[in-house]
C-alpha cells in the first residue's frame, strides 16, 4: 500500500465571522434579537385554525432564527475547541450559552403550542401543506425541530 503524505491543516472559522468580538457579531446578535421578537409577534395568532398562510410564515421566522442561532453557537464552540485554554472563547462561549437560553426561553410558547395540538389539529395543519416545511426546517435546524410520532413533527 503506498504511503499517502498528508499535512494536516488548521481550520477556519472566518466563514462564520471574522474575530470574536468583531463588529460581524455584534451585528448577528442585534439580529438574532430581533427575529426572537418576530417570532414572539405570532404568539397571540397561534391557534388551531389560523391561516395556512400565517402558519408558514412564523415557521419561516422560526427556521430564520434557528439558522442564526446555530451559527453563532457553532462560531463560539469552534472557537473554544481551536483553543480551550483562550480565556476570550472561554467566554464568548459562555455567552453564546446564555443567548442560546435566553432564545430558547423567549421563544418556548412556539414549541409548546406545537406539542399541544391534538393529533386531529395537527393533521390539519399537514393538509394545509405546512408540513414539507416543517419537514424542510426540522433537516436545517439540527435539533431545533425534530419528528415525533404523535403529530407527525416536533418544534
Amino acid at each position: 500500500m503506498a504511503n499517502i503524505d498528508h499535512k494536516q491543516e488548521r481550520w477556519s472559522t472566518e466563514e462564520l465571522f471574522p474575530a470574536i468580538g468583531s463588529q460581524l457579531i455584534k451585528q448577528a446578535i442585534d439580529t438574532l434579537n430581533s427575529k426572537v421578537g418576530a417570532v414572539g409577534e405570532f404568539r397571540a395568532q397561534l391557534n388551531p385554525q389560523m391561516a395556512p398562510k400565517a402558519f408558514v410564515e412564523v415557521l419561516e421566522k422560526y427556521e430564520e432564527m434557528i439558522r442564526l442561532v446555530s451559527r453563532l453557537a457553532a462560531y463560539g464552540q469552534l472557537k473554544f475547541t481551536e483553543d480551550t485554554q483562550d480565556q476570550a472563547a472561554q467566554t464568548f462561549q459562555a455567552q453564546m450559552h446564555q443567548l442560546l437560553a435566553e432564545v430558547d426561553n423567549q421563544t418556548l410558547f412556539f414549541k409548546l403550542w406545537w406539542k399541544g395540538l391534538d393529533a386531529e389539529a395537527a393533521d390539519d395543519r399537514k393538509r394545509r401543506r405546512a408540513e414539507p416545511l416543517v419537514d424542510r426546517i426540522g433537516q436545517r435546524a439540527q435539533g431545533g425541530l425534530q419528528r415525533a410520532p404523535d403529530h407527525g413533527c416536533d418544534l
